[in-house]
């Protein structure tokens, strides 16, 4: 047969891992027991797609699964240069002043995503928290969170 896409609306409280043990102590551990992105999947495809990326515990959004490894790779590999596109909601209004918002427009290096850069565009309706859209290239832990 062929390959297997599935495109999922991960809601909040679920990882994006499959289940693995929680270290309680050196030396011991017990089952991690959080739910997990796995979990909505129907039970006869779960264990043949990976999750193309990662969304932390409490995001939702967009997941793309699939059973074809050389479109996971293309995709969620650093190298592979596919932009992503990441719509985060503030907890309150953004106030930037024209540099803030000139430079996240240009890119921000992060240093620590081996120099990876994240450019952006930042928008705010009165009285509504900001809204700020980020455009990553590359896959590195918590570069949306980090801006």
């Amino acid at each position: 047969g062929g390959h297997v896409h599935v495109l999922l609306h991960k809601p909040a409280g679920h990882l994006c891992g499959r289940r693995q043990w929680r270290q309680t102590g050196p030396g011991t551990a017990v089952p991690d027991t959080r739910p997990t992105v796995y979990d909505l999947l129907p039970p006869a495809l779960a264990p043949y797609v990976n999750s193309v990326g990662r969304l932390d515990g409490d995001t939702t959004g967009a997941l793309l699964f699939t059973s074809d490894g050389v479109l996971h790779d293309a995709l969620a590999t650093p190298g592979g240069g596919v932009p992503k596109i990441y719509r985060a909601t503030l907890r309150r209004q953004a106030v930037a002043d024209h540099d803030t918002v000139e430079r996240l427009r240009t890119g921000v290096v992060l240093p620590h995503a081996r120099g990876a850069t994240v450019t952006g565009l930042l928008s705010n309706v009165p009285g509504r928290p900001g809204v700020v859209d980020l455009i990553v290239t590359a896959g590195y832990k918590h570069q949306v969170t980090s801006i």
